[in-house]
């Protein structure tokens, strides 16, 4: 396995931001001076290609008005 550094992670998060990749319902409130904004799956599919483990989608009520999905990492 190749070790890599912070700075390496980080820079492929930040080439994997983009309007594109963003929640589609927000993408509108996406900009270049806040690249991570809603990039909670993206994100955490870079950092499972990049550092494996496993990848959890969770699913709950906000104010229960809606339901929001969520990517997360887990290392086991």
């Amino acid at each position: 396995m190749t070790t890599l550094l912070l700075t390496d992670i980080e820079r492929a998060l930040r080439s994997s931001w983009g309007a594109d990749t963003c929640t589609p319902e927000f993408r509108a409130r996406w900009s270049p001076g806040n690249p991570a904004r809603d990039q909670c799956g993206v994100t955490a599919m870079v950092v499972n290609d990049l550092l494996g483990g496993e990848l959890l989608r969770e699913e709950y009520e906000l104010l229960r008005t809606r339901v929001v999905q969520q990517l997360a990492n887990a290392r086991r």
